[in-house]
């Protein structure tokens, strides 16, 4: 997936066979603020180790030198939604507030990793011109998602929608006002106001007579409710994520039983499809909308279209089950059946193609309802397989955390603020269930 001329990810690949020989070819060469983000992230730990660090260290600095060369957004500072990975050139000049987030964790957790460092002053000069404001509404706390391009006016406007509920977006509420990035306005009470202004749901999951709470996020996706937990630590935090976030653990592997499923039942954004190939006629190739029935929001229209709603919980995906391993860490039994679940499932396979390609790891997803139940979808998302990389790094380090988590921990202003936050989202959970 990287290039070799800049360092970052290409977002997709597609995964074949010819004979014996594995084909691996990429489909989408452009890159997200997110993938070149996580992979930040995963390559801050491997500095850490001696036998990567190296390895690790010139990655570093070959992205950061990409990150310095590419066309930005000049209001604000903050990089556009797709760049290509090998030439560096704008192919979508968006401007996603989450993406960015992602980032300016990524270039901060650097800064905090290797101090008074080249690298790490190249790190902050970026992170510094990053500045938010735009996107923050002072009347309600919360944040709009998106700056929309119109070439022909050469202008961007704002899109007119907020991060109102519960999803992998609520970092740049926590995330946000911890590191400040909202340079023009007066944070005090930024975490309050953007609690009180968010619409919450929960799921009353009945496990054998006992009910058994678990968040709802807006699509239902395990990456939803679990993403900012490899991000931030939110369960060091938050009693109500840390409680829902294992149950939604046993919840997976209970529902796989339940409905007699090969995998847990763990859905989550991912391809259900191809782009350019005929093997999965009349399906998008990548589909945000994919996860836990039972854990969309009410108000989700789209959930309420039969033709959507098919597709919902239509194929697993192995980022989503991977990504409950760190919320099961301290119940032994919880653990060993998601383990014992995902070795089974390196033995899936539909033809030629396995849901788990030794070498290369695990492919997007497997279909396991609808027309093309028993088939892999053979294409890998950077996006997932590094959501797996922070998952298992979180797993195996001896104080579970990520390099983001610990960094934000290690700064003592900065975790007051982070359990200010969750706080506020724990009384508000307690108070609608």
């Amino acid at each position: 997936m990287r290039s070799s001329a800049t360092g970052l990810v290409a977002d997709k690949i597609l995964v074949s066979h010819q004979g014996s020989e594995l084909i691996v070819e990429s489909i989408q060469k452009n890159t997200s603020p997110t993938n070149i983000a996580f992979d930040l992230m995963i390559l801050t730990d491997e500095r850490d180790r001696s036998e990567t660090r190296l390895m690790a260290h010139q990655k570093l600095v070959q992205i950061i030198s990409s990150l310095e060369k590419m066309d930005f957004h000049q209001g604000t500072g903050l990089f556009y939604a797709w760049y290509s990975s090998d030439s560096l050139e704008v192919a979508n000049r968006n401007v996603s507030s989450i993406d960015n987030l992602h980032l300016a964790l990524a270039l901060w957790t650097i800064t905090q990793a290797i101090p008074h460092t080249v690298l790490a002053s190249r790190a902050e000069k970026l992170f510094q011109r990053m500045d938010f404001s735009i996107f923050y509404d002072e009347t309600t706390g919360l944040v709009y998602g998106n700056l929309q391009y119109d070439g022909n006016l050469n202008v961007w406007s704002r899109e007119n929608w907020t991060y109102s509920t519960l999803s992998e977006t609520r970092t740049i509420y926590s995330v946000g006002v911890a590191l400040n990035i909202f340079h023009k306005f007066n944070l005090s009470h930024a975490n309050r106001d953007s609690v009180n202004s968010m619409k919450l749901e929960v799921y009353e999951w009945n496990e054998e007579g006992r009910s058994r709470t678990i968040p709802k996020t807006w699509d239902g996706g395990a990456f939803q409710l679990l993403l900012p937990d490899r991000l931030v630590n939110e369960i060091f935090y938050s009693t109500q994520m840390k409680s829902g976030a294992k149950n939604y653990a046993d919840f997976i592997l209970a529902k796989a039983d339940e409905d007699g499923l090969p995998f847990p039942a763990a859905y989550s954004a991912t391809s259900l499809g191809v782009e350019r190939s005929n093997l999965f006629q009349g399906v998008i190739p990548y589909n945000g909308n994919i996860g836990s029935p039972e854990l969309v929001y009410t108000s989700h229209r789209e959930f309420q279209m039969a033709s959507a709603r098919d597709l919902w919980d239509s194929a697993v995906s192995p980022h989503a089950a991977i990504l409950s391993l760190p919320n099961a860490r301290e119940d032994h039994q919880t653990l060993n059946h998601l383990l014992h679940s995902l070795y089974k499932a390196e033995d899936l396979k539909s033809g030629e193609d396995h849901l788990y390609e030794p070498g290369l790891g695990w492919l997007d997803s497997f279909y396991v309802r609808g027309p093309n139940q028993g088939r892999v979808v053979p294409v890998q998302l950077a996006v997932d397989q590094e959501m797996i990389a922070l998952s298992l790094i979180q797993m195996l380090s001896k104080d579970g955390l990520t390099p983001t988590s610990r960094a934000l921990h290690n700064d003592e202003k900065i975790r007051s603020s982070l359990k200010y936050y969750y706080e506020q989202l724990d009384q508000k959970f307690l108070a609608i269930h």
